[in-house]
């Protein structure tokens, strides 16, 4: 199947997630993000997590952005410039973007380079690759950065397997899930 149609297939299904069920998975995620991090990355409290504000049913960053936030752990959020995206710090305004309008971004603040950066998605596979939005925004970025690249996602998200994949595109780290953690990266 092509990247579009499971795209289109796998929004619907994200769509059709409840609510209730989408905060009470997300708190899943989070948390299982949270120990993977405590237990996989040293010296997590000295860097810089690049979140996003959910949109569509996406698996919510806010619980991420609050513990950040209560403990002193820097993070930053992405903003639409061109065909990428840049990462601010210290923002204190957020806005629509005017391209994307349910996109809510920085309208000011620091620019950062970001350790890890977590990342939305549509559907993925066992390998970690991704199908996001369509416009390419993170995986134009990510190549120009050498960051930890972790993707969040609902376990209704997976796909067998996505063979439509194209030379941009950008294979993640690793992806959690409410009850797993997907890896590409080879153990030596």
């Amino acid at each position: 199947m092509l990247k579009k149609d499971l795209r289109k297939q796998y929004l619907q299904t994200r769509k059709n997630l409840d609510a209730n069920l989408v905060n009470k998975l997300s708190q899943e995620i989070c948390n299982n993000f949270w120990h993977f991090i405590q237990n996989n990355i040293k010296n997590y409290q000295q860097k810089i997590f690049a979140l996003y504000l959910p949109i569509n049913n996406e698996a919510s960053t806010l619980l991420l952005q609050k513990y950040f936030s209560c403990n002193a752990i820097k993070y930053c959020l992405p903003k639409i410039t061109g065909d990428s995206l840049q990462f601010y710090t210290n923002f204190n305004k957020m806005t629509n973007n005017q391209n994307f309008t349910k996109v809510i971004e920085p309208q000011s603040g620091d620019l950062c380079s970001p350790d890890i950066v977590v990342v939305p998605l549509v559907a993925f596979d066992s390998n970690c690759n991704r199908i996001g939005m369509g416009k390419g925004f993170y995986d134009k970025t990510l190549s120009n950065y050498n960051s930890l690249n972790i993707g969040i996602a609902f376990d209704c998200q997976y796909c067998n397997n996505i063979i439509d994949i194209e030379k941009q595109d950008r294979k993640l780290d690793f992806i959690i899930t409410e009850s797993k953690i997907f890896s590409s990266i080879i153990a030596e």
